[in-house]
């Protein structure tokens, strides 16, 4: 399977600030502090012991008080500079008081929604209530919140501003909550998507269910670095439909189909040719293995397409510049993961299972020879680069493979893979630097042989 040769061209690079700059500029302005209710036809009389009987529902005329009460997430005020408070996924206490309104029975709040939906309830009438809240992303905040009497009236919204401070730096590969332990999707049986959470040494958790009802039904997924700028590892995945779509991680290993966002492919400038997605039998996310230290990360992809091994350079947003072929036959029987730096060279390699014969091999990524060190990926799909990694890998034996990240805390990525063994269903594969991988240990027992696909 040797690489087709290609001449060098500059990668394409888009303005950031050509892409953004319609998006953000209604956002960077202060909203009022509060909403008044209004609600003039109402009508009302008192009842023997003097409570109010409302016709139709009062409006109170008081906003609560709210605090950060544990100082974590201290309020920017409209006429105040931003106060940055403690870094995202930090839980907080916030306190609601209901400033004077004696038959306060309860706060109604929510984070970032307009419509409070969610309920805090004093242990007393017209006394306070705290809640825990945990922001998920760094930036601005609005924590919304308002009263709810005892006749059911509502007052007006308190909008308490605060921002939240990014971590910097990007999670560990395949970290998708943010606790430093590579994590494991899972594809069951009746298509629905699946986390198990890292525990740490090659453990997981059992299965926190991610979607219901099916349609991840044949799917490819693939997770390594982040595509959305705020640090968190994201989902890439070709569903059913033939469309790759970019699931954005809300910091928890959670996603949702509001916020997805299907894949753009730019045309290659030479040819014109623009890949169809649809025809993607593998894809697999490198992370961002041509670095620019002046422009945000993005990840790259490597995709078997037909019996080729095709590079996808990652760019903006959930795009992806024009690709070109690096393994120009033999690609159509491999299975792929992304491990990272297996050898230690501080190069992007790659790992293929042939399932022809069960071999595995690392195919080590070398030099493009540039100072930021970027790797080649032409040297991904080179059979000079390989080196034998595992031996009997059939997909009998072991159905569905994939690369981890460090699980052990070795500094060398790791696997899991499936067995056809009914008692060993799941086991951790230690990595090694050089020769063949480490040996196995079960991490999971049963139920592991109706997964139809890990990553």
């Amino acid at each position: 399977m040797p690489a087709t040769s290609r001449r060098q061209r500059p990668a394409r690079r888009w303005s950031r600030t050509a892409v953004v700059a319609a998006l953000v500029g209604a956002t960077l302005g202060l909203t009022p502090l509060a909403t008044a209710a209004t609600d003039t036809g109402s009508t009302s009389t008192q009842n023997e012991a003097g409570h109010r009987i409302s016709a139709e529902r009062q409006s109170l005329d008081v906003m609560p008080t709210v605090t950060s009460k544990d100082g974590l997430f201290p309020e920017t005020k409209a006429d105040m500079e931003p106060v940055e408070g403690a870094l995202a996924r930090t839980e907080g206490v916030f306190e609601f008081g209901a400033n004077g309104v004696a038959d306060a029975t309860q706060y109604l709040y929510s984070l970032d929604f307009d419509h409070p939906n969610k309920k805090a309830v004093p242990t007393t009438k017209g006394g306070p209530a705290t809640v825990s809240i945990t922001p998920l992303t760094p930036g601005p905040h609005t924590l919304f919140v308002r009263i709810q009497d005892a006749e059911g009236n509502v007052g007006p919204m308190y909008l308490y501003r605060f921002y939240v401070k990014s971590p910097g730096v990007p999670d560990k590969p395949g970290d998708l909550n943010g606790d430093g332990h590579p994590d494991l999707f899972a594809i069951d049986g009746t298509g629905n998507l699946g986390l198990h959470a890292g525990t740490g040494g090659g453990r997981v958790d059992s299965m926190v269910p991610l979607s219901a009802g099916g349609g991840w039904n044949d799917a490819l997924l693939t997770h390594r670095g982040d595509w959305t700028g705020d640090y968190y590892e994201d989902l890439v995945a070709r569903r059913s439909d033939g469309k790759l779509w970019l699931f954005p991680n809300n910091g928890l290993g959670e996603f949702s189909e509001d916020t997805r966002q299907e894949v753009y492919f730019f045309p290659d400038p030479v040819t014109g040719t623009v890949i169809d997605p649809s025809t993607i039998k593998q894809i697999v996310s490198l992370g961002d293995i041509n670095p620019n230290s002046s422009e945000p990360s993005h990840p790259d992809f490597v995709a078997v397409i037909g019996d080729q091994l095709w590079y996808l350079p990652g760019s903006f947003y959930g795009s992806i510049d024009g690709g070109y072929v690096i393994g120009s036959s033999g690609w159509g029987d491999m299975q792929l993961a992304s491990p990272g730096d297996v050898d230690g060279d501080g190069f992007t390699d790659l790992i293929a299972r042939d399932t022809s014969t069960g071999q595995l091999w690392v195919y080590h990524g070398k030099s493009a020879g540039h100072s930021d060190g970027d790797t080649d990926p032409a040297s991904l799909g080179a059979d000079a680069n390989r080196t034998a990694y595992a031996t009997d890998w059939t997909t009998t034996a072991r159905p569905l493979f994939t690369a981890s990240g460090d699980s052990d805390g070795d500094g060398v990525p790791d696997l899991w893979t499936t067995t056809s063994n009914t008692t060993a269903g799941l086991e951790f594969v230690p990595g090694r630097r050089t020769g063949l991988v480490g040996p196995p240990t079960v991490v999971g027992t049963g139920g592991w042989q109706a997964i139809e696909l890990i990553s």
